[in-house]
């Protein structure tokens, strides 16, 4: 991904200890702290910067994550960057996408001329089409290569470049395919071409021939390169020009339409729709939208581009296949990540030095609702076997309260009328989501008490947006709260993910009121999980 915002400078901040002056221009190195170190949401565990989630695989029992992770990038309060140049795959594992096993750079900046690595994807190459498993080749393998190929995106040399990796030791190593581009940015002096985060796949042609596929993200649309040999001789045969742009890291599957035999080509992106024609005023997101692929490959779309979260901090996501599909054709369902920032207020956030997170996994289907109406389900992964802290029905209540920093809510309302307000806060942010239930809209609001936050007015603005139509005698809400994000799914299935900042000392509390509520309520303690 492209830093969108490549410098900045702010002169004022809420100071984040009380008495102490910060040089604009130093950076201090600072304790971990217990307020930025979530319980439940994967983040790096030294200082430095995370961002795209590169996506993975499964194997043997456990899921392959990897993200970028820049080791010696650091950013004071006032937003100013120091580092920045040492950008590598990290890997984490994880069984159950809640508890992970930080295993360590496993794709480094340093294998190639061309320096730090930046987004792409990962493809199981099970057919050996690279050649690379030599027990495969010989005959001594068990029908799959064990060939991991990374196509990543280089900003050295002065341009973005496609570079390409391999592993045959289950994606806990890396070496390059060759040292010099898969696919060169034939940029011009003094240009700023956008060639970046490669989506890899094959595909058969007329013929029965292996093609191999690229789709990468070139500033308003997906340029789309393809060739018969996966190293070298991609020719651009086509593009396709998506909503929202500047665009970025496109993921591409052929998805089951559940409860038919059929399936669907889905385009996932990453957009911004605070601006132009199409805006919804959301700010950066991910989108989806559904389509064909023509002769020459190229996505063709068939349906409205929809957003795949609703909220400001849901960004860069990438996907993960079931167990035992290898292709991006024929998935009856997919496992997916974002990032959890954006890049309007990125380095303002404050921090202890880590910088980033991971969004709760989740899993997504496709559904049709209509001829050209389709939509991606989303359903949280990793809490079905815990045990609830606490079950509660209640009656004609008002107001339902909460004191925890760390939990899941599951809450079911009857017969609801009346408009339903979520109030999220300590003594330094706050996040009020109001649910008008006459005009099925949310608006959701989220204020902070640091002054360099509130400077950044895409951080605190209202993002109001629209419902489906959803049973209100069965309302149910979705709240995942750890010490730094905010999840949601509401009761038509649109998920809202938001970052936070809280205080040192201040309990947080939320506050759910109408003016009847009816129902119950599922809490779970996840302080210890």
């Amino acid at each position: 991904m492209k830093k969108l915002l490549l410098s900045f400078m702010c002169v004022s901040l809420l100071a984040p200890i009380p008495g102490t002056l910060i040089d604009v221009y130093t950076y201090t190195e600072r304790p971990i702290e217990d307020r930025f170190t979530n319980n439940y949401h994967l983040q790096i565990q030294e200082a430095g910067m995370m961002n795209d989630i590169q996506g993975g695989f499964y194997r043997n029992g456990v899921w392959h994550v990897y993200y970028l992770y820049t080791a010696d990038f650091r950013v004071n309060p006032y937003g100013k960057k120091f580092g920045n140049k040492s950008t590598n795959f990290y890997h984490a594992t994880t069984t159950d996408w809640i508890h992970w096993d930080y295993k360590g750079i496993a794709l480094s900046r340093d294998l190639t001329s061309y320096g730090d690595v930046s987004s792409g994807s990962i493809f199981e190459d099970v057919d050996n089409l690279f050649g690379l498993d030599e027990r495969f080749e010989t005959g001594q393998g068990k029908g799959q290569a064990k060939t991991i190929i990374s196509m990543t995106t280089s900003y050295g040399k002065g341009a973005q470049n496609i570079l390409g990796y391999y592993s045959l030791d289950d994606g806990y190593s890396f070496k390059a395919l060759k040292d010099t581009p898969i696919i060169a940015n034939e940029q011009k002096l003094g240009e700023d071409r956008n060639m970046r985060d490669p989506f890899f796949f094959t595909q058969k042609d007329d013929q029965g021939n292996t093609k191999y596929i690229i789709y990468n993200a070139e500033n308003d649309n997906f340029g789309v390169w393809v060739s018969s040999n996966p190293l070298t001789g991609y020719e651009r045969v086509g593009q396709y020009n998506a909503k929202h742009p500047m665009l970025e890291c496109p993921n591409l599957y052929k998805m089951k339409i559940q409860g038919t035999d059929d399936y669907k080509w889905v385009m996932f992106y990453g957009g911004n729709s605070g601006w132009g024609e199409d805006k919804d005023d959301l700010s950066t997101g991910t989108f989806y939208v559904t389509g064909d692929l023509d002769e020459n490959f190229v996505f063709k779309a068939d349906s409205e581009t929809k957003r795949l979260d609703f909220g400001p901090d849901y960004y860069a996501a990438n996907f993960w296949k079931q167990q035992g599909v290898f292709s991006n054709e024929k998935v009856e369902s997919l496992t997916t990540t974002a990032w959890v920032s954006n890049w309007n207020y990125h380095y303002v956030v404050p921090h202890d030095g880590r910088i980033g997170k991971m969004s709760l996994a989740r899993n997504l289907t496709l559904s049709q609702n209509g001829k050209s109406d389709f939509t991606i389900n989303s359903d949280y992964i990793g809490f079905d076997d815990l045990a609830a802290t606490e079950n509660k029905e209640f009656e004609n209540e008002k107001q339902l309260s909460f004191s925890n920093n760390s939990f899941k809510l599951d809450l079911n309302l009857k017969d609801i009328k009346d408009n339903l307000s979520l109030y999220f806060k300590d003594s330094t942010y706050s996040i009020k989501v109001d649910i008008d239930l006459k005009n099925n809209k949310v608006s959701v609001k989220r204020k902070t008490a640091y002054k360099i936050l509130k400077e950044r007015s895409d951080y605190q603005k209202e993002r109001i947006f629209s419902l489906s139509d959803f049973d209100k005698n069965n309302f149910n809400l979705e709240i995942y709260l750890d010490k730094t994000v905010l999840e949601l799914k509401l009761p038509d299935g649109k998920t809202f993910t938001i970052g936070k900042v809280i205080d040192r000392k201040t309990k947080e509390s939320l506050t759910i009121s109408s003016e009847t509520l009816t129902g119950s309520y599922k809490f779970y303690d996840l302080n210890n999980i």
